[in-house]
């Protein structure tokens, strides 16, 4: 692909890609019958393909890492989980067709209905909050019984923090960086060693991982379990909402008040775990900041969002 325009590169990568899954795919008898039809999602070590079956479109997901069998079948594992823990409550997750863990092959159903957040771009604020507070009843349920409490790691996190990679970023964000690190330093001796509560958890639980259809929230691109503090998983959440809405008038740990407490007005967070999700905040606000160059609205966004999450408690 050398000397190709960057998007001719693209779509010559999207090609080869569908390309080399065809060829596993027609190893694997109780999967030949699929014919790919997309790239959706080309990363280092992993790739994302819509897929017809009979008409029907499926999702498959190819890991090519050395980790790939492990991995393959821990994505797998938490589907079935996931599958029979909404059981009976009206939330769902796209369900598990097939899994090949020598191949790095997951194939899920396609979730029926409209992105969640491609959905919320045209609804009046009243029902954007009232489905963003159906997200938060869905992660509810699905960690309503892996739920462990500990002591929460402050320093680990400061640490976290510090490994973040700023080297791209412009002055000004070198500024915003140092003064969440500073802060995240003074918050930590109050916070180090408080019960945090930690649940087993979608990997990427944000709007745009979430369908909408028939009343019904449709999760999908479950990862394997990983056990972190629910207020890690509700901070990447409103963080990454927040980034698609309007700069707001008033605030909550600097982002729109009303998303923070619609979010939480259904107690998926303990009242006693709202430090921890301020301070979680922080660091997930210094891990987004070098991922916003190429989008200017959301590197505005972000960087209020930061001022006034320094603004808070000063």
């Amino acid at each position: 692909m050398r000397g190709l325009e960057p998007g001719f590169a693209q779509i010559e990568a999207h090609a080869l890609a569908a390309r080399d899954l065809g060829v596993v795919l027609a190893g694997l008898p109780e999967l030949a019958d699929l014919t790919v039809t997309e790239t959706l999602r080309l990363a280092p070590g992993r790739a994302v393909f819509l897929a017809e079956r009979a008409g029907l479109p499926v999702i498959i997901k190819h890991l090519t890492g050395p980790q790939r069998a492990a991995q393959a079948q821990a994505v797998a594992d938490e589907i079935l989980h996931a599958t029979d823990r909404l059981s009976g409550t009206p939330h769902r997750v796209a369900g598990l067709i097939a899994v090949a863990p020598a191949q790095g092959i997951i194939c899920t159903h396609y979730a029926p209905g409209q992105r969640l957040d491609r959905l919320l771009v045209d609804l009046p604020r009243d029902e954007q909050l009232a489905l963003l507070a159906r997200a938060a009843e869905w992660l509810a349920a699905f960690t309503a019984l892996r739920r462990k409490q500990g002591p929460f790691g402050a320093w680990y996190w400061v640490k976290q923090a510090a490994a973040v990679d700023l080297q791209e970023l412009d002055p000004e964000g070198q500024a915003l960086a140092r003064a969440i690190r500073a802060r995240l330093r003074a918050m930590a001796p109050a916070l180090a060693g408080r019960p945090v509560l930690r649940v087993a958890t979608h990997g990427d639980f944000v709007d745009s991982n979430l369908h909408w259809h028939d009343g019904t929230l449709w999760a999908f691109d479950l990862g394997g379990t990983q056990w972190l503090p629910l207020a890690h998983t509700v901070a990447h959440f409103l963080l990454w909402r927040a980034m698609a809405d309007p700069l707001p008038d008033t605030h909550h740990f600097g982002l729109p008040a009303d998303l923070v407490a619609g979010f939480l007005g259904g107690g998926i967070l303990p009242a006693d775990q709202l430090p921890i999700l301020r301070f979680l905040l922080g660091l997930a606000m210094l891990r987004r900041l070098p991922q916003t160059g190429r989008r200017p609205d959301r590197a505005a966004r972000l960087r209020a969002a930061i001022q006034g999450w320094l603004a808070e408690g000063a």
